[in-house]
């Protein structure tokens, strides 16, 4: 008796997904961005963060820390927060009116700080792809001299540095693995 061939359908295993028909394994991967306010209100544009060209990335989370040089710990600072792919496209964290005061507080894009916020779809960059984004000081540091929030005065609201972490996976094709 011959041996009748079997298809046998390969079921994903974990950490291998499938996007547009095509099977990648993850590779986690953290992105970690700094960059420091000086002035109460600046606005920092053009921000870039480019992939290294390894393969393509799945952005999963967002997370963000604010640190002040000589306090002993995380400072509590509020600044508002945009994210495009490509120079002229739609934005992924926006108002949606499309003009200069269209950057969302970042609580709502960041969650409390505590845990990444996951996005919901993830956001897929190409491999040499890169995620601009802009940053604006709230500017809530116009405390009266005789207000004091936390240890927090006018005078040293500012500078302070955000820490950003870029969540997410390498996507590595199966065939070429």
């Amino acid at each position: 008796m011959a041996a009748a061939a079997t298809a046998v359908s390969a079921q994903n295993t974990f950490g291998v997904i499938t996007l547009d028909g095509i099977q990648y394994i993850e590779r986690p991967q953290i992105f970690p961005y700094e960059v420091t306010i000086f002035q109460s209100g600046q606005v920092i544009t053009n921000l870039r963060l480019t992939m290294p060209g390894h393969a393509n990335f799945l952005l999963k989370g967002l997370s963000r820390d604010c640190t002040r040089r000589g306090a002993p710990a995380s400072q509590d600072r509020r600044f508002r927060f945009r994210m495009w792919n490509t120079q002229g496209s739609v934005w992924f964290f926006s108002g949606g009116l499309g003009i200069f005061d269209d950057r969302v507080v970042d609580t709502l894009c960041f969650g409390s700080g505590q845990f990444p916020f996951p996005l919901i779809p993830p956001v897929p960059v190409n491999s040499s792809g890169t995620l601009f984004f802009e940053i604006e000081d709230m500017g809530l540091n116009a405390l009266g001299p005789q207000d004091s929030f936390q240890g927090v005065t006018p005078q040293n609201y500012v500078p302070y540095t955000i820490y950003f972490g870029f969540h997410g996976s390498y996507l590595i094709p199966v065939q070429g693995s």
